[in-house]
């Protein structure tokens, strides 16, 4: 019968793309404002997107972003 022995390396010890390490770095940082709150986090995305949604509730980029 065939055993194995040693587990194989857990994916955390792999380093992720920068790409998605800039990502989950952004998500900690967002979590860590919020104190890991649900709520809180939707509020502060709700307010911080404010400016960028227009009375239809279309997002809309500031004609300076375009």
């Amino acid at each position: 019968m065939n055993t194995i022995t040693q587990a194989p390396p857990a994916a955390q010890s792999i380093a992720p793309p920068s790409i998605l390490q800039e990502l989950w770095d952004v998500k900690a940082k967002l979590n860590a404002e919020a104190g890991h709150n649900m709520e809180r986090l939707i509020e502060i995305v709700r307010r911080d997107a404010a400016p960028y949604i227009d009375e239809t509730g279309r997002v809309r980029l500031p004609a300076s972003v375009k």
